[in-house]
């Protein structure tokens, strides 16, 4: 059922052309009911159920997150509360890809959406962290925009549902629409490079999280994971795409990719240790539009030209242009296959519905 909705929902914005655009509005329809509707589905459904009736008998969370907390509040059922969130984190990605994509390109946008186990399927299981990131999407095109009140203001909001975001304050002055010059990708990679090889980055993620003290970022930390050398380099094929390539975006779409670039440095810091993957998945989000219009920039470049004074240019040229963007893609849906034969991602094998209660 699962892998039947997902594909279908990108199989309707592939076909989303001309005429048949409307195809695209029923894909992300088919996206809200497969979430709204959904019952026990995803590794902390149950946890989120047993908060909702805490707050309705009067308990209170104490977890310095009183938005969600009001929310589960003023919600008549925990039901209706992931509706709302489902309809809420929908609506966003929904906008984020049709208001920066052309339409020829929407169907790049679901592919990555749907295949992309960590920003549709995972986010489900999230809750509290998806609305936040949603909520810090519309703070993003606030920094755009250089409305830093607007911009505060919007991530205090995205922290009182997932503290976290309080760190999010500082990226203000990261998220401009200015270019990345070669001395900044070369400091990039060289910091990258030695954080990766040779930081402890378990202790400073340790002591910047008992400030928040966020019990589910503290719990990935002390279980002392990391991501496989398997996985970091095929994340480093993304972090790459990405910061070779930065300088072809612009306006709010370099901004979006610099977010982007930050999430694939997180991804590799997850090398030392897997909590900084649950950080990545806040930034990853915007892959869906910044591949894309990556992808479209490279083709309108035109025909490539021959260098014979440096080939290796010619030969990256070629690379960038016919040979990542579709071995990324393949990379995407190996990891959505091995997501799925995963056991500790069980729950979000099957799928059952609301209806089944009754």
């Amino acid at each position: 059922m699962v892998h039947i909705v997902l594909f279908l929902a990108f199989f309707l914005t592939l076909l989303a052309r001309g005429k048949y655009k409307y195809l695209q509005y029923i894909a992300f329809a088919l996206l809200f009911v497969f979430a709204a509707i959904r019952y026990m589905y995803g590794n902390d459904y149950k946890n989120y159920m047993t908060m909702f009736d805490m707050v309705h008998r009067g308990v209170s969370l104490n977890d310095g997150e009183p938005l969600f907390e009001l929310l589960c509040k003023v919600m008549p059922s925990f039901y209706v509360l992931i509706a709302v969130t489902s309809g809420f984190f929908v609506f966003t990605i929904y906008r984020l890809i049709t208001k920066n994509l052309p339409t020829n390109y929407v169907w790049i946008g679901m592919f990555l959406f749907v295949y992309n186990t960590n920003l549709f399927v995972l986010n489900l299981s999230s809750i509290r962290q998806c609305i936040a990131m949603c909520v810090f999407l519309h703070a993003v095109n606030m920094a755009y925009k250089r409305k830093p009140l607007h911009y505060v203001l919007l991530v205090v909001i995205a922290a009182m549902f997932h503290k976290i975001l309080w760190t999010m304050l500082p990226l203000y002055f990261f998220l401009t629409d200015k270019p990345v010059k070669n001395w900044q990708v070369i400091v990039i990679l060289l910091g990258v490079a030695t954080v990766v090889a040779l930081a402890d980055l378990q202790s400073l993620a340790q002591n910047v999280l008992s400030v928040f003290n966020d019990k589910n970022y503290m719990h990935y930390s002390n279980l002392g994971l990391h991501n496989s050398l398997r996985a970091t380099i095929l994340t480093t094929l993304f972090f790459f795409y990405i910061l070779f390539n930065l300088r072809c975006l612009e306006g709010k779409m370099l901004v979006y990719g610099k977010l982007y670039l930050l999430s694939t440095v997180l991804g590799l810091f997850a090398y030392r240790m897997t909590m900084f993957g649950r950080l990545q998945m806040l930034f990853e989000i915007v892959s869906v539009v910044v591949l894309p219009v990556i992808m479209l920039k490279t083709r309108e470049r035109g025909p490539i030209i021959i260098n014979y004074k440096n080939v290796l240019l010619t030969v990256w040229e070629c690379v960038n242009k016919f040979v990542l963007p579709w071995l990324l893609l393949v990379i995407i849906v190996l990891r959505y296959y091995s997501f799925f034969i995963a056991e500790i991602w069980e729950p979000f094998f099957h799928y059952d519905t609301i209806f089944s209660l009754l």
